[in-house]
């Protein structure tokens, strides 16, 4: 859902497109259990927009993703923590 609210492609009230940021969720799940840093989340979205989407991204917005993603609450009670 976090995707969806952050939906830089503008079609989160689609209903077609619910899926459509499926892709970024493995990587996405992954650098946060592994620790990763809000730089290190922000750049997995970055390139999945410019690489996967081909449109440009924001940095500011991509990290605002990063930083809310690796300070939810549902991630902090799941891992204890970590990331």
């Amino acid at each position: 859902m976090r995707l969806l609210t952050w939906g830089p492609l503008g079609v989160r009230n689609a209903l077609e497109a619910q899926n459509e940021y499926d892709c970024p969720i493995g990587p996405l799940m992954q650098a946060l259990h592994d620790g990763a840093t809000i730089n290190k989340l922000a750049d997995l979205p970055l390139h999945e927009l410019e690489d996967h989407f081909g449109v440009s991204a924001n940095p500011i917005r991509e990290r605002a993703l990063a930083a809310d993603l690796n300070s939810c609450q549902w991630w902090l009670d799941a891992t204890g923590g970590l990331g």
